[in-house]
């Protein structure tokens, strides 16, 4: 039997492994569940258990594959969710730091214009809808304080 995994397939493996351990060990201090209900560390404990099961299926599957793959053609189909992956982290390192809208603008513009090639126009416009929409709805309407970051002075109530 030959075994059939590519390089970019065994380190697209490996960088969602290591995605899912850097969420376990980023979250350690927070509580699982808080007062009887899912706490802030149950999504990401969730999420890495998920990118662990997959990512041993993925490789699984390679490793039994009857069927070569060409690394060519897998390396720019993986990028683009390389990129919101890699996105996603930024987040959720700059969420508290940076704050909430001005984190969503700033990913939106990476997101739009480099990962989906959108033209400069519409990239402004839809991170700004998407801040401004995120902004309202917690703080308006939901009455929820997102973490204001550098602009507590205009976020907090």
């Amino acid at each position: 039997m030959r075994i059939r995994v590519t390089l970019p397939e065994l380190i697209t493996t490996a960088v969602i492994f290591i995605f899912a351990i850097a969420l376990l060990v980023l979250t350690r201090g927070m509580p699982i569940m808080d007062e009887g209900s899912p706490g802030p560390r149950f999504f990401p404990l969730i999420l890495a258990i998920a990118f662990a099961v997959l990512d041993l299926l993925y490789l699984l599957e390679r490793f039994f594959s009857k069927h070569a793959s060409n690394s060519a053609i897998i390396f720019p189909k993986v990028l683009k969710p390389y990129l919101y992956v890699g996105s996603a982290f930024v987040i959720v390192l700059l969420w508290e730091r940076l704050g909430a809208v001005p984190t969503i603008l700033i990913t939106g513009l990476f997101q739009f214009r480099v990962i989906e090639s959108l033209s400069w126009e519409k990239t402004i416009i839809a991170s700004l809808v998407m801040s401004v929409f995120t902004y309202v709805l917690f703080q308006r309407v939901l009455g929820i304080n997102l973490p204001a970051g550098l602009f507590t002075w205009l976020l907090v109530r």
